[in-house]
């Protein structure tokens, strides 16, 4: 009977070992929530991503401008003063970005 107990004894304690060694484990990855500020902007016309994601990453850096301002500047306006749903290419983008100059808040760039 003692060689039974401890025989289950042994099996339990075992059982619990192995489930504990093997278990899942939740694991987190990236940037805590605290420390990163996530600005979000959805393209404001079809072909705006690189407007958007310019945005994004100026809004990041507290500079306070818009899409279109973004197009505005890369592009200008067309003569009945629409602004031209075009992709951006990795010039437009680039010579956009040097040429700010100001945010809408009047902070200099």
């Amino acid at each position: 009977m003692l060689k039974k107990f401890k025989l289950v004894v042994f099996i339990m304690l075992t059982i619990g070992i192995t489930q504990q060694t093997f278990s899942q484990q939740l694991n987190y990855v990236g940037i805590k929530t605290e420390n990163f500020n996530y600005y979000a902007s959805s393209q404001r016309n079809s072909n705006w991503c690189w407007a958007a994601s310019i945005q994004m990453i100026l809004n990041y850096y507290g500079v306070n401008i818009t899409q279109e301002q973004i197009v505005e500047k890369s592009y200008g306006k067309s003569t009945n003063g629409n602004l031209p749903n075009w992709t951006g290419s990795f010039n437009v983008i680039t010579s956009n970005l040097n040429k700010l100059s100001a945010d809408n808040d009047g902070g200099k760039i």
